[in-house]
């Protein structure tokens, strides 16, 4: 594929595809988007809803998550993600963010990368 914006996933299924995004804290606010910017994002918005939460959508429609995972670089010790909704097809999400059990905020000095792994297609489900 020479798709920019994806790169084919190593999976036993053809047409899975893994998007890599991230976002900088924003503290009490929203959080950057360094992806948006660059026109590489597969996270097209996310907002603040309240401490440590956050809704957002994504930039393309998919039929099926496959697989996630994150990484945090920053400052706060112990910070952490929950997904706590994705939907593929509408394109939306939620997520917390917390230290143990309490919601979070992420800190301006924090980077959390994401990886999706989707599938691109209805084929081979």
């Amino acid at each position: 594929m020479s798709n920019h914006r994806h790169m084919p996933a190593w999976a036993r299924r053809d047409q899975e595809v893994r998007f890599c995004d991230r976002f900088v804290g924003g503290g009490t606010g929203n959080p950057t988007l360094p992806m948006v910017a660059k026109n590489g994002a597969f996270i097209d918005t996310m907002v603040r809803t309240g401490v440590g939460t956050f809704t957002g959508t994504f930039r393309d429609s998919y039929p099926e998550l496959c697989g996630l995972s994150w990484g945090i670089i920053g400052t706060t010790a112990g910070l952490d993600v929950r997904f706590t909704a994705i939907d593929l097809v509408a394109k939306t999400f939620a997520l917390t963010t917390e230290v143990g059990a309490v919601a979070t905020d992420v800190a301006t000095t924090d980077t959390v990368y994401l990886t999706f792994n989707v599938r691109n297609s209805g084929q081979n489900q």
